[in-house]
């Protein structure tokens, strides 16, 4: 499993992000949402993709309506993506924070950083 945070100053509003495996050895089997309130449904995902098995990198996002008082400030587990790994070495994840919204629009200064774990 990956768990992957965004940690932004500003109120998180929208999000977007691209996980994949370095060497294309990561196939994704699930995706589900993160802590936050703001997001109470699981986030955008190419779920037909996923249910082929031919999600090998997948990108991932999610937008609140909430006002601002209401969405997460600092760091946040946005998602948990799933993974079932297919080579032998140890994965190295290539995450990428495409967007990162406000709730007026405008973009946000924003990181974003990953979690492993192991088992179910």
């Amino acid at each position: 499993m990956v768990d992957v945070y965004v940690d932004s100053a500003a109120p998180l509003a929208a999000w977007q992000f691209e996980l994949r495996e370095q060497h294309g050895e990561m196939q994704v089997v699930g995706v589900e949402n993160g802590d936050s309130r703001a997001y109470p449904e699981a986030p955008y995902f190419d779920r037909a993709a996923v249910d082929r098995g031919a999600a090998d990198r997948i990108i991932v996002a999610s937008f609140s309506l909430k006002p601002p008082a209401e969405l997460p400030v600092g760091r946040a587990r946005v998602a948990t993506v799933h993974v079932r790994l297919t080579g032998s070495a140890a994965p190295d994840y290539q995450l990428q924070l495409v967007a990162a919204g406000a709730a007026d629009g405008r973009s946000i200064d924003a990181k974003i950083t990953l979690d492993t774990r192991t088992g179910r």
